[in-house]
């Protein structure tokens, strides 16, 4: 007879086991690469990645490190070290002496007349000029005095030694690739320089002090009579780069159309190869024009930026980062960032450090084990910035002609007005402001006239009512209030607009939630409701019993029409068809609600203004706030409707890559409204956080994207919030973000 050993022995001599066996791996130095729960102290694979990481970070000469460097020249003397210098200590690597994963960057300081012993290291650097016209740096026996905006190398394994030749204090800014040597095991330090065996405290000069910019600057012509080796080899033999060839060159330049993710941008290059004047880092200067602003963009090398001159801002991963003259930005691998000049003068983010990007020749500047910086991804893909505008958050944008209207989430601001006549530079032409406690966030105007909705959003100015505000714009500079439509309860909140007729969805008397009511403005100064449709329960003064208890109550968002049809978007209540062939009797032809099961509300209906494979197709896009629960981002629907009576979907659609586990993510991430208005089977989408998305319904049972433009987050926000799109006779789409600014972006044809 047996007897079986109970379960709960059984797990702890298991874990007892298991324990023991974990000991020994770490006693001798190994790693258990293998999962035995899913807590994160037992899930190796999570712990192999969980490496400290580098941080955007900014550090800030004039308030931090200018009066820090100050005081160290007057504490710590030549006497006391041989180097005086501040390292650049990235947050999230600490306490590793880097900056970013692969470099690091230091401030040195130099008294006059302070001269350095000569040292060498197999990190290879270089020194960029800050102030003082007479920084000394001797390398391989050329003595080179160098001032602001001028860059000296200083290759590995180099014997190098730095001062000050001038009468006043002098700051240089510095860049190694220490952290990798010192990843790499190979990092050395030799400070006993000699010359014919002899210890020395500086180096003989044995090249003339002109002799880089004598043999390498004219560019292009290599003397053939000179060893063009210096110190280890595998670096520029050219040691100094003077920041006035620098600067004629971008001025040569400065009216080029430059790069949309870099500006102005020029390289500093090894004059033997073309490459990068080191295997392990790059160098160059960008020139930022007034108003400049670059597209986003990411890469998996590191990026240092030091601005040289002017003041900007940048944006990393969504955080904002204010830079002047002689700062440093760190830009880790792998992390989004773009930069931004806002004044009025030319800004060069001047040393922009980064390992070498794979060239498009196909070879590279580093080895295997260390990442390139090819672009691993755009924000934007068959589309083009023209412009941004700078306005108060929008709800809508419409346009009639080259008149683009713009309505604004909160108050004061009510409608703005721009001339698109030249979509690189909208003009303003005026604005209608709201009062406290009230907004006009939707917009439709047609043959001259304006509709903007009036919302309560507050408490203040309970006597303003809501409704429509009805204007002339004729002269759209001059807009001119003809009367406004009154509604009791909150107001009006979005519509469709004719030209004559406006299908909107208000409050009304007797009524739960926002019912569909048409209007007739052919008289605009007398508006006439011509017809109106409710959900059976939402007519509580006609004695209709009321169904939702204890869910959220009816709401038509808005109704579009399309010939005698009005497909009605009702939030949480789904969506219906009907039929308005008879405008004072609408009748429902049919309805579907996909809540509660899906979390997200109904948004919009929109027809397609063609057959699809043959097929009638309706696009239907939820809104990604107001969930019912926690849930990953909305999305938009197809439905196949040639058979209005009973819609059927087809196909969904979601940006990819937002939703890659199913996980609750926060609202604004996902889907909000299509473009209302458009051509052809490729469809514009506001799509809150991810901007503009582009999406080809040619295949309705398979809808792809095909472009998309990614705003950077406003100023102030830590991501984007597009609200709204439209577009122009022209294909160009104006996208609207509900917390700031409205950007023009021209379609490409892909």
């Amino acid at each position: 007879m047996t007897t079986s050993t109970p379960a709960k022995e059984r797990r702890n001599d298991r874990e007892a086991a298991l324990h023991d066996l974990y000991e020994e791996i770490h006693q001798k130095h190994l790693f258990p690469f293998w999962a035995t729960t899913t807590a994160v102290e037992h899930d190796e694979v999570r712990q192999l990645v969980g490496t400290s990481r580098a941080v955007p970070f900014l550090w800030s000469y004039e308030n931090e490190l200018a009066s820090l460097l100050r005081r160290s020249a007057e504490l710590v003397t030549m006497n006391d070290s041989e180097r005086r210098s501040l390292i650049l200590v990235n947050p999230g690597l600490a306490p590793r002496r880097a900056s970013v994963t692969t470099m690091y960057t230091a401030y040195r300081l130099n008294d006059p007349h302070e001269v350095m012993p000569p040292h060498r290291h197999t990190a290879s650097a270089v020194r960029f000029g800050l102030t003082g016209a007479q920084n000394f740096t001797g390398v391989e026996g050329e003595d080179i005095t160098f001032g602001p905006g001028d860059l000296v190398l200083t290759p590995r394994d180099t014997w190098h030694n730095h001062g000050n030749l001038g009468d006043v204090p002098a700051v240089n800014l510095s860049v190694l690739d220490l952290p990798l040597v010192e990843q790499l095991n190979a990092l050395s330090f030799d400070h006993d320089y000699a010359e014919k065996g002899e210890g020395k405290k500086q180096q003989s000069a044995r090249f003339p002090s002109d002799y880089s910019a004598r043999v390498y600057g004219a560019g292009g012509l290599r003397p053939r009579f000179l060893d063009h080796r210096r110190g280890a080899g595998g670096s520029s033999p050219m040691f100094v780069y003077r920041y006035d060839a620098m600067r004629e060159a971008l001025e040569k330049h400065r009216d080029w159309d430059g790069s949309a993710h870099e500006g102005l941008a020029i390289e500093y290059v090894d004059p033997m190869t073309g490459g990068p004047v080191f295997k392990t880092m790059t160098f160059f200067m960008q020139m930022l024009r007034p108003g400049e602003r670059t597209l986003p963009v990411k890469q998996t090398s590191s990026l240092l930026v030091a601005p040289f001159e002017g003041k900007g801002h940048s944006i990393v991963d969504g955080k904002r980062f204010d830079w002047g003259a002689f700062d440093t930005l760190a830009v880790p691998g792998g992390s989004w960032f773009e930069h931004a000049n806002g004044s009025d003068h030319g800004v060069r983010p001047a040393a922009a450090l980064r390992s070498p990007r794979q060239r498009r020749d196909g070879t590279t500047g580093m080895s295997a084990s260390v990442a390139t910086a090819e672009r691993t991804g755009e924000r934007s893909r068959n589309t083009r910035l023209l412009s941004q505008i700078d306005c108060p958050g929008g709800g809508q944008v419409w346009i009639d002609g080259t008149t683009l209207y713009i309505s604004h989430m909160r108050p004061p601001a009510g409608t703005s007005i721009y001339d698109i006549s030249d979509p690189r530079h909208p003009r303003l032409l005026s604005m209608i402001e709201m009062p406290p406690g009230w907004h006009s966030h939707k917009v439709r105007a047609q043959n001259g006239l304006m509709i903007v909705n009036h919302e309560r959003l507050g408490q203040e100015n309970p006597d303003l009512g809501g409704g429509l505000g009805i204007y002339d714009v004729s002269k759209p500079s001059a807009p001119r209030l003809i009367t406004k439509w009154r509604t009791t309860g909150s107001g009006v909140h979005r519509y469709d607009f004719d030209g004559r007729y406006a299908y909107i969805s208000p409050t009304a008397e007797g009524y739960v939630g926002n019912i569909v009511l048409i209007l007739d403005l052919q008289d605009p100064a007398r508006p006439q409701e011509v017809g109106r449709w409710w959900i059976p329960g939402q007519h509580a003064a006609g004695g209709e019993a009321y169904p939702w208890d204890g869910y959220v109550k009816p709401r038509c968002h808005h109704p579009l029409r399309v010939g005698d049809r009005l497909y009605v978007s009702y939030w949480h209540h789904g969506f219906f068809i009907l039929d308005i062939s008879d405008m004072a009797r609408p009748k429902l032809v049919s309805g579907v609600n996909s809540s509660p099961a899906h979390p997200h509300p109904t948004h919009t209906c929109l027809l397609m203004p063609q057959l699809l494979k043959g097929r009638r197709i309706m696009v239907v896009a939820d809104e990604d706030v107001a969930k019912l629960r926690p849930s990953p981002p909305a999305f938009t629907w197809i439905y196949d409707i040639t058979d209005e009576r009973q819609p059927m979907p087809i196909a969904t659609f979601q940006v990819p890559g937002i939703d890659t586990d199913g996980r609750p993510q926060p609202p604004m991430t996902g889907c909000h409204q299509p473009s209302e208005r458009f051509t052809g089977t490729v469809l514009p989408f506001a799509w809150f956080a991810q901007g503009l998305r582009l999406v080809d319904l040619a295949d309705p049972f398979a809808p792809k994207e095909v472009g998309f433009y990614q705003p950077p987050p406003p100023a102030g926000y830590d991501r984007a919030s597009s609200n709204d799109v439209t577009l122009d006779s022209r294909g160009i789409a104006y996208l609207t973000d509900r917390q700031q600014g409205t950007s023009v972006v021209e379609i490409l044809k892909s």
